[in-house]
């Protein structure tokens, strides 16, 4: 049988945990610390075959932090994490584990330890060229180059 007809029972469950219960800033930071601590000291192992005599390697990758982790971690749903960002409360702590994220992340890429084309899609770091044109008057096309490259330094 369903809940009553303009209930408001499921209001009871917005940013709560699985087992109901909301957590303290003191958890969510003690948990964020935890899943961070995690990242860092666990490895996943990639299996390589190398030499002419195909010696079976391992080598160790980093497992890369994300706010999808984070909230696995936690127990809690993506939007979750969002509703958190916007209470006072949560704020502080919140953009920190962000920027933590952010720095494990670009730092492991550029070093080779993470894919560098995921993590680049991931924190928004791409570079973009616009070319916009525009026709008047059935006259020759205005083009305008938008981007940090120069098109006449662009070789053919």
């Amino acid at each position: 049988m369903g809940a009553p007809i303009g209930n408001n029972f499921w209001t009871l469950r917005k940013d709560l945990t699985e087992d109901g219960r909301k957590l303290s800033v003191k958890q969510v930071k003690e948990k964020l610390s935890e899943y961070i601590e995690r990242c860092i000291e666990d490895r996943l192992y990639e299996r390589d075959w190398v030499g002419k005599d195909a010696i079976q390697v391992e080598r160790p990758k980093m497992i890369s932090m994300t706010i999808w982790g984070a909230c696995a971690w936690l127990g809690i749903a993506d939007v979750t994490w969002l509703e958190w960002k916007k209470d006072e409360k949560y704020t502080s702590i919140l953009t920190r584990a962000e920027t933590i994220f952010k720095a494990y992340n670009v730092e492991g890429a550029s070093a080779g330890f993470l894919n560098q084309s995921i993590i680049a899609r991931l924190e928004g770091l791409t570079e973009k060229s616009e070319v916009k044109t525009e026709v008047k008057n059935n006259s020759i096309p205005l083009i305008t180059w938008v981007g940090e490259d120069d098109p006449d330094d662009l070789e053919d």
